[in-house]
């Protein structure tokens, strides 16, 4: 992914290409995968690292008891894990806040003080009694008694 985000950022980026409006929404897309893919790895990195390292000590030698023993590294460990696994919470956040729709979204509800009627005024599929009755069946039609 790193390989192919340079490249287009190479073609974006370089000298021959007109500034569009095109290329302005292209460009900002590319800027949000990249900073999506360092989190990613600043979440992930750790924990491979030292996965990698105590997998080739205990291959090398004998202290694979030691090692998984060893409070500080369990700890080490459960850190990191819980780390990497923080980049699941991270990225709808990164998402959310590279949308411009949303963050617009959110600074008019702040601007309007709107906030906790946000969950107000929500459009939904419209029921009427002959759409509820179709859709769940009487329980004289289904033969229970």
């Amino acid at each position: 992914m790193t390989f192919i985000l340079l490249q287009i950022r190479q073609r974006l980026w370089g000298s021959n290409i007109g500034v569009t409006t095109n290329v302005r929404r292209k460009r900002a897309v590319i800027r949000f995968l990249a900073f999506d893919i360092l989190i990613f790895v600043l979440c992930w990195l750790p924990f491979y690292t030292t996965d990698v390292i105590s997998d080739t000590v205990k291959i090398v030698s004998d202290e694979s008891e030691r090692i998984d023993e060893n409070e500080a590294y369990s700890v080490l460990r459960f850190s990191f894990i819980v780390l990497a696994l923080s980049n699941s919470f991270l990225n709808p956040l990164i998402y959310a806040f590279f949308n411009k729709n949303f963050l617009n979204e959110v600074r008019l509800m702040m601007s309007k003080n709107r906030f906790c009627h946000c969950f107000l005024n929500k459009v939904g599929p419209v029921t009427t009694e002959d759409t509820q009755a179709s859709a769940v069946p009487d329980v004289k039609t289904l033969g229970v008694t």
